[in-house]
């Protein structure tokens, strides 16, 4: 049994985390000082909020697009909400856009993509946002079911679902049936096979709900299922960048391990951030298991303290910090634009930095 306080270890540890960060990045000049982030989150922040007078007000109808705006919307959770929706716009947007110059697409499909990448981080977004804060995970599992996204996917439901109760999850079903609307329109348009998107469309919810029940597993399982929620989505939003890429063919696997790389920097990146918030609400993180291990359940002090003095938040900033370092390389040398290159470099940095902030 540890001898400090369960809170001030989390502090210690949060701490931690983002000192061995900050140095990491500093040390090879990928931190962002105080300015370039400043200009940085004012250029997110407006690219955010034009997605979303954009994209949102056709997508929900006028009475609950001005929901977004309410006081009512996820309850306690409402201000949280309302300064995370813009940015998870902003970074499918980055994300797509970035990817898309990467694969040299063809341009007049650019904002189609970038659209369709904005729409589906917010719909992940969203649902995990409603899955963490929900009382019950698992009447929210039963009500979001795969039959009912199979339904959206087909597009069965969408006329129904302003008759749905809740304005949490009308307002995500909303979105998620717009997403795949706009995403078949794109498929068809370029003559492309849905099948490798469909299948990891399938397999990041089956990561999302696997997360939340969780109870008996190895470390090892667990691993695989948070490294799967994390970097599942960058593979899809690197599928969709290639759509306009490879016609009548599934994705380039070489393509999506481009991809891959930056679910791996943001799986790890979110999950130092998030080592406070996820021990107190027993999600699993990739350093502390919370909720899962048994003997975290029986005495997380014992566990925390045993992070605090093992290696483990050094070893895994360095992680990231060569994988953002390789990327950003990489990048510049895949796409010759060097404009648009220091624009994805500084959208990146600025959401690795932001996480801890």
């Amino acid at each position: 049994m540890s001898e400090w306080p369960t809170s001030l270890m989390l502090d210690e540890i949060w701490l931690s985390a983002r000192r061995a960060m900050v140095v990491s990045f500093e040390n090879k000049g990928l931190w962002l000082g105080p300015e370039d982030y400043k200009d940085q989150r004012r250029i997110q922040l407006e690219n955010g909020n034009q997605l979303k007078t954009e994209l949102l007000p056709s997508i929900l109808g006028k009475k609950d697009y001005q929901l977004l705006s309410g006081e009512l919307l996820f309850g306690k959770y409402n201000q949280q909400f309302k300064r995370k929706l813009p940015f998870a716009l902003a970074f499918g947007d980055t994300i797509g856009n970035g990817l898309y110059d990467v694969y040299n697409a063809a341009c007049h499909y650019k904002k189609q993509v970038t659209n369709l990448c904005a729409l589906f981080n917010l719909g992940i977004s969203l649902f995990d946002f409603l899955l963490d804060q929900s009382g019950n995970k698992a009447t929210f599992s039963k009500l979001i079911t795969k039959e009912l996204l199979s339904g959206l996917q087909k597009q069965e439901h969408a006329s129904s679902l302003r008759k749905i109760s809740s304005p949490e999850h009308r307002v995500l079903l909303k979105i998620i049936a717009a997403f795949y609307r706009l995403l078949f329109e794109l498929l068809e348009s370029c003559k492309h096979s849905p099948g490798q998107i469909m299948l990891l469309l399938n397999r990041a919810y089956q990561a999302e709900i696997l997360s939340t029940v969780t109870g008996g597993l190895s470390d090892r399982k667990m691993k695989v299922i948070i490294r799967n929620k994390s970097v599942l989505p960058f593979l899809i939003m690197g599928s969709i960048a290639q759509i306009p890429v490879n016609e009548q063919a599934d994705t380039n696997d070489r393509e999506l391990h481009f991809a891959a790389r930056l679910g791996e920097i943001f799986w790890r990146t979110d999950d130092l951030a998030d080592i406070i918030s996820d021990f107190q609400s027993e999600q699993p993180n990739l350093f502390l298991f919370g909720g899962v291990d048994a003997r975290v359940k029986t005495d997380p002090g014992l566990h925390l303290q045993r992070l605090l003095e093992s290696p483990l938040i050094t070893r895994e900033s360095r992680k990231v910090l060569k994988g953002v370092d390789s990327f950003i390389t990489d990048l510049y040398a895949q796409n010759k634009d060097s404009a648009e290159n220091f624009r994805f470099r500084q959208g990146l940095l600025f959401y690795v930095k932001d996480w801890f902030n």
